[in-house]
C-alpha cells in the first residue's frame, strides 16, 4: 500500500515497528486466525477438566513469545511465527474465559440481556 506509516492499527503499526513489510502483516491475519480457532479448540477439553480459572501458563507462555517476536521481525517467516504463537494464545484464553465466566457466574442466564 503506498504510504504505509504503519500507524494504521495496533497490529500492522507492531508489525511495522519490528521491520515487516505491508503484504507480510496482511499475510499474518491469516495463520492468526486459523490458531487462534486451533487454540481454543485444543485447550477447551483440557479446560473443561480442571476447576477455574483452569490452565494459564499455556497461553501465557505463548503471550510471551509474540511479544519478544513483534519487537525482532522483519522477514514474512518471522511474521507468520508470530501470528501462529498469537493466535495460539489468544484462542486459549478466549477458551479458558467462557469456563471462568461460566464457572464463576452460572450458565442459568448467560447470554442475556439485562435492560
Amino acid at each position: 500500500m503506498a504510504g504505509y506509516s504503519g500507524q494504521r492499527s495496533n497490529h500492522f503499526g507492531l508489525l511495522a515497528g519490528g521491520g515487516a513489510q505491508w503484504p507480510a502483516a496482511v499475510m499474518a491475519l491469516a495463520p492468526l486466525s486459523l490458531t487462534q480457532v486451533f487454540g481454543a479448540i485444543s485447550i477447551g477439553p483440557i479446560v473443561d477438566r480442571l476447576a477455574p480459572p483452569g490452565p494459564r501458563a499455556p497461553p501465557m507462555t505463548c503471550m510471551a513469545t509474540a511479544c519478544l517476536f513483534v519487537t525482532t521481525m522483519a522477514s514474512a517467516s518471522g511474521v507468520f511465527a508470530y501470528a501462529i504463537v498469537l493466535g495460539l494464545a489468544l484462542g486459549s484464553f478466549q477458551a479458558i474465559n467462557t469456563t471462568v465466566y461460566a464457572g464463576y457466574f452460572g450458565r442459568q442466564h448467560a447470554g442475556e440481556v439485562v435492560a
